[in-house]
């Protein structure tokens, strides 16, 4: 939006820093070439086109390999983007303070919306006194994560479940010496009911490594950290000594608001609809849905479409999530999950196809292009 000139200033507390989404496939890097920052994003992180399903622990067996590289001719894209959530939070920031229109008003957060036909109204509050001022503007983007302010104000929920068995743990870890093993990629999703994890560097060679993977609720912060050297030792393909930087416990949902629009308010990202991490559809579809919808607000605010642009915005979104984002994370998190019996039939059939099928490979890779919506404007 910044770049087409409109008036935005954005409400944001701040931009954290905790372990947190790294992985962007083709359809985000879309996203971020087509908003001039792929250049910036590439510097800082590293473009990575293998991946693969493995067992846990030494010696782990290799299932299958996910190899980008195999839709070169037929993706201008032909890899996964690395960088931390935090990192592509800085670049945006600073390409943003390139222009005038754009006011990022850091240490702050939304405290009342109210709306009319003509017009959104928001109470803001300055964090570091508590005093409080109005904003007014033609339209709200509410993109505030999944405890959205916004979006309760307008009378939306999140339907769907909530997985109350188990608790995701982030933790970034350093000095463990991956290039000793040869064949250990830099994304690997780690296949056991037990044991499961998702292994990836965060970025160039010099970021930490991610290791994501399940824990029991209920436990507090101190009793995690204590846990996690012995759950994450059993992941790691050799015994050698790590060090845990950050660890960050996340609850997983699967639910969605029932729509991304009410009035001049709309809903994008978190704020949105949630998914369980594994497979990155998380932050991948939020993004989506913000090219989505800057596509949607430009055409109306340049008088190309009317207000029911941004019905067909809500509509396409809410269906990507419904048939895309929600079930294929799903069955990510299955798979990855699965019993030693459950792996046995997938040797047998997805994986032997990963492997030897390469039409069959290439097909589910560039499925991904689905997250990616595109409005007929005229």
């Amino acid at each position: 939006m910044s770049t087409f000139g409109s008036v935005l200033p954005v409400v944001e507390p701040a931009i954290l820093q905790t372990p947190r989404a790294i992985a962007y496939s083709p359809p985000t890097v879309t996203v971020l070439d087509e908003a001039g920052i792929l250049g910036d994003c590439l510097r800082v992180g590293q473009a990575q086109t293998l991946g693969c399903f493995r067992q846990p622990g030494p010696g782990g067996k290799v299932y299958a390999i996910n190899d980008w590289g195999k839709t070169k001719d037929i993706n201008k894209y032909p890899y996964s983007l690395m960088i931390g959530q935090h990192d592509l939070g800085g670049i945006i920031q600073q390409h943003c303070a390139q222009y005038s229109t754009t006011q990022l008003l850091f240490n702050h957060e939304v405290v009342g919306v109210s709306q009319t036909a003509e017009v959104v109204k928001l109470q803001v509050k300055r964090v570091l006194d508590g005093s409080t001022f109005e904003l007014e503007a033609s339209y709200l983007v509410g993109a505030d994560g999944g405890r959205s302010f916004v979006r309760k104000a307008i009378g939306q929920h999140l339907h769907g479940f909530s997985y109350e068995k188990e608790v995701f743990v982030a933790a970034n870890i350093i000095n463990f010496p991956f290039e000793k093993y040869p064949g250990y990629l830099t994304r690997n999703f780690v296949v056991s009911d037990k044991d499961w994890a998702v292994i990836a560097r965060t970025g160039r060679e010099d970021t930490p490594w991610r290791v994501a993977y399940g824990e029991e609720p209920g436990l507090d912060e101190a009793e995690l950290r204590r846990r996690a050297p012995g759950r994450i030792r059993v992941m790691l393909p050799g015994p050698d000594p790590f060090d845990i930087v950050q660890i960050q416990p996340y609850k997983v949902h699967q639910r969605s608001a029932e729509t991304y629009r009410v009035g001049r308010v709309l809903l994008a990202g978190d704020a949105a609809h949630l998914n369980n991490p594994i497979g990155g559809y998380g932050l991948t579809t939020g993004i989506t849905d913000a090219a989505c919808l800057t596509d949607a607000l430009i055409a109306r605010i340049r008088g190309k479409a009317t207000d029911a642009i941004l019905d067909e915005y809500s509509n396409a979104r809410k269906a990507v999530f419904d048939t895309v984002s929600n079930p294929v994370s799903q069955a990510m998190k299955k798979m990855i999950q699965s019993t030693p019996e459950e792996v046995a039939r997938l040797e047998e059939t997805f994986f032997k196809k990963m492997n030897e099928d390469e039409g069959f490979a290439v097909d589910g890779l560039m499925g991904s292009y689905r997250l990616l919506t595109r409005l007929e404007i005229s």
